[in-house]
Order: C-alpha cells, then structure tokens, then sequence
C-alpha cells in the first residue's frame, strides 16, 4: 500500500485513528519497512536540513539524527532523575559531547561492526554514548542497570566488545571491567562520523517476541 505521510501525521497529531486497534499503515510497515522509510525520506524533502542517508543503500545516524539538527538551541532530551531533577540536553551539546566521547573511544579500539554494550539509565549519558556508538559504526545493545545477576546473564549472550556505563556502575559487570570504556569528555573532536551500510548491523537487542527469551536478535 501507498503511505500517506500527511495523513499519518495528522492521525498522529490527533489521536484519533480511525479503526481501532494497530493502524493499518503500522502493520503494513512492519512488512514493507524499505517502502515505509521511502515515502518518509520523500516527504522530508525540502524540510530542514538534507539527510545523509539513502533509503536501501546508506545510513548516516550520527549526521542525520543530530548533526543536523544542532544549528540552534533545540533540545534533544528532558529527563528527570531523582537526585539532580530534570535535566535537559540540546542537540548541540549533544554533538559536542558525543564527539568527544567517540574521539575517546576510537583511541580505545572501538570501530566499525564492534559490539558495545550500553549499560545506562535512561538520562543524558545513555544519549551521548548512543550517539558516540553510532558515529563510531558499532553494533549498540542496551542493559539497563538492574541486578548483578539479570547483567550477567545478558552480557553472556551479548558478548560485548566494550561496555560503556557510568564509574559507579562498574561494580555491577566484575570480571569485565577490561571491557569498560572511559569516558571522560577531555578529548578534542576528531573522527568521520560512520555511514551504514544496509547489510551491517547497528543494533543487537533482546525482545520479548523472541523464543526462548533472552535471546538477543
């Protein structure tokens, strides 16, 4: 089926489908995800800054996800946490912050197709190691930071090349603090940001549709 991108985004900003359940255009670009993202790429032209990326043939996240976005004071992220409040992130901290970080990590041996584990809660350091992963090509999985025991047996099936998490959160990966990127944000920006292509992987991630669970795809 056609995508009507108009129309999705007026469904979206209204609220209201128009039969119940999974819009039909949802459950149709879980089939035709490559004609999905066409007719989104096509409806982008002539908004805002140009896109890297190729439908079918290439994938610049770091550029197209933020990149070009940092020309002003737009925010990337909100989050609360519940020692420091909210806290806030605009885009061109962001790529600032996750170039440096990316510089450091590509001295660290992190490169293209190498997996990094990412081992955060949900705030302004998962985002700047997210964008630092894919500027760096890496195949990115995620733990969340609960229970020695539920990490270890995902890091198991994961097999990380690196992990990336905050200096208090090294207690909870023993044995694999070798694995343990630093980051401490002193390096100068200097890197490429990587283009995907469409065979490399970019994510590796467990989901609860997948037997036997645990599992990551």
């Amino acid at each position: 089926m056609p995508f009507d991108v108009r129309k999705i985004l007026e469904q979206l900003e209204t609220g209201s489908p128009e039969e119940p359940g999974v819009p039909a255009w949802q459950r149709e670009s879980w089939t035709d995800a490559e004609g999905f993202m066409g007719a989104l790429a096509a409806a982008h032209v002539g908004r805002g800054a140009p896109l890297k990326s190729r439908v079918g043939q290439q994938y610049d996240f770091f550029h197209d996800i933020i990149v070009r976005h940092g020309g002003g004071d737009r925010l990337a992220l909100r989050a609360y946490d519940r020692r420091q409040g909210w806290q806030s992130l605009g885009y061109r901290a962001l790529q600032d912050l996750a170039a440096r970080r990316a510089t450091e990590w590509a001295r660290q041996g992190v490169k293209a197709g190498a997996k990094v584990c990412l081992l955060y809660s949900v705030g302004p350091e998962l985002l700047i190691s997210l964008a630092a992963a894919l500027g760096l090509g890496a195949c990115v999985s995620y733990l969340p930071p609960q229970g020695r025991g539920f990490i270890t047996r995902r890091l198991a099936e994961l097999a990380p090349d690196f992990i990336a998490t905050e200096p208090h959160q090294v207690l909870l990966v023993p044995g694999l603090e070798k694995q343990v990127l630093q980051s401490k944000g002193q390096a100068a920006p200097a890197f490429t940001s990587h283009t995907y292509k469409p065979e490399e992987p970019v994510g590796l991630l467990f989901s609860p549709l997948v037997e036997p669970p645990g599992t990551p795809v």
